[in-house]
């Protein structure tokens, strides 16, 4: 495991963000899209249907996402971490101290 301050010596391609709600991965996301052109999605949007009703779609839909060469997500929603994990080259945790 590497932490903030060591080098990046690889080339990420496939990135999950991880991390306690609220901590910023969605924020973090957009930043990566933003610098990289990966694509992001945004598996709330993935997830939630009509009423906030889970869809009955979301694991194939997030399986067809992350078939792709380059993408940035966050790693979130049990049912899904474990595809997201084994196709991701790298996996950014967001572990801040709580606020004093």
């Amino acid at each position: 495991m590497k932490t903030a301050s060591d080098p990046i010596d690889w080339n990420p391609q496939r990135i999950a963000v991880s991390g306690v709600s609220g901590v910023g991965k969605t924020t973090l996301c957009k930043q990566i899209e933003e610098i990289s052109g990966f694509p992001r999605v945004e598996l709330d949007s993935l997830y939630h249907g009509e009423n906030w009703i889970p869809r009955e779609t979301f694991v194939a839909e997030v399986q067809d996402f992350i078939k792709g060469p380059q993408w940035v997500m966050e790693l979130q929603y049990r049912q899904v971490r474990p595809l997201i994990v084994e196709r991701a080259d790298t996996v950014l945790w967001l572990d801040y101290s709580t606020p004093r």
